[in-house]
């Protein structure tokens, strides 16, 4: 479970979200790809396998099984195809 803090007036709190939570509050570029990461997929540099690199990112991401699917559906949709073998 994550977490977001605000502060308002002079309390401080604290409302705990979960990723579910706060992947519904981003836009649609942002997608769920394992049990503890959202990416923006505006920002991905290639993908290999099962292994996401972003633009600026040292490490890639882990695709988890149970999101592979929802993943390809997005990438697929969002891609820009070409008839062009290389």
């Amino acid at each position: 479970m994550a977490y977001k803090k605000h502060q308002d007036q002079n309390n401080r709190r604290q409302a705990y979200l979960t990723l579910t939570e706060i992947k519904e509050k981003l836009p649609g570029s942002f997608l769920r790809i394992n049990k503890s990461s959202i990416i923006n997929t505006d920002k991905i540099n290639k993908v290999e396998g099962n292994e996401i690199f972003l633009l600026k990112s040292a490490g890639g991401f882990t695709i988890g099984s149970i999101y592979k699917e929802a993943f390809s559906l997005h990438m697929n949709h969002h891609l820009i195809k070409t008839k062009r073998w290389h």
